[in-house]
């Protein structure tokens, strides 16, 4: 089974990545990122990676065979607008609302070489939240995957389980023994510059590189107005930056919103919030 890449530049376009989307919980949209662009993110990537701040309640130790950095509007102008990008917007605005928010944008790599418990994937299995453990219910978000460098089976490309999103595993069974048994075990090879928009319920993972060559990306998850999220830019935004985004990129980051300030899929109502960690780590 393969995705086919797909630009969105039209009606039937959008019509189809929206088809793919509900059939097999994924599509992959083609040329979001300019040539121009590419030659200049891998840096920025790195420099926002040296400083890698977490996710909050995310714990470094936990997290060690990735490069990453979270709420990264806070540390490069280039991301205020990211988002926006109507190829990857109008999709997200179909599936989650007009008004769907970015519960979080982060960069995030397998580390070159590293692997997981006894010699396995460096991430098993899983299904996104909206953070903190915290299960999605239908169809509240949607992850994107922006990749800054080519990806493939040899450098870490993500593992899918096709169609997954409309199915429960086995309780008894090994969730990727049970995906690669169905037949619905994808890893697919993609240029720079494209992004992969998946269900959070599809089952995924990033996974081992021992190529050499780097696989950054930018995760940025989208979600349904109202829910908690991840990392709330009410809160872990500076002020500076809140006043000089534009109005449409106030309401994608939910400056806005009425509802009580969150972080880690959790509302907190006294707007105590936990710091999110910024560790510092050399790429």
């Amino acid at each position: 089974m393969t995705i086919a890449l797909r630009a969105n530049n039209s009606p039937s376009d959008l019509e189809q990545h929206l088809a793919q989307i509900d059939e097999h919980g994924i599509t992959v949209v083609a040329e979001v990122l300019s040539p121009a662009e590419l030659r200049t993110l891998p840096a920025l990537i790195d420099r926002v990676c040296a400083i890698r701040e977490l996710h909050p309640l995310q714990e470094d130790a936990k997290v060690q065979n990735f490069n990453m950095c979270s709420n990264l509007v806070n540390h490069d102008p280039f991301f205020e607008q990211l988002c926006l990008r109507p190829a990857v917007y109008s999709i997200m605005q179909q599936l989650l609302g007009a008004n769907t928010v970015l519960s979080t944008i982060a960069a995030l790599e397998p580390r070159l070489g590293a692997t997981g418990e006894n010699g396995g994937q460096v991430q098993a299995m899983h299904r996104d939240g909206l953070g903190g453990g915290v299960e999605v219910e239908g169809l509240q978000g949607c992850q994107s995957l922006w990749l800054i460098d080519a990806m493939d089976q040899q450098n870490g490309a993500t593992r899918f389980g096709i169609g997954t999103h409309k199915l429960t595993p086995p309780a008894d069974l090994d969730t990727e023994d049970w995906v690669r048994t169905e037949g619905r075990l994808l890893q697919m090879s993609l240029p720079a510059g494209c992004v992969i928009i998946y269900d959070a319920r599809i089952l995924h993972a990033m996974s081992n590189n021992y190529s050499g060559r780097r696989r950054r990306a930018l995760a940025c998850f989208y979600t349904k107005t109202g829910l908690p999220r991840m990392c709330d830019q009410r809160f872990y935004l500076s002020p500076e930056v809140q006043q000089r985004v534009s109005p449409q990129t106030r309401v994608l980051l939910g400056l806005d919103s009425p509802e009580p300030l969150s972080a880690g899929g959790k509302f907190y109502a006294d707007g105590d919030l936990p710091k999110a960690p910024i560790v510092g780590r050399q790429i």
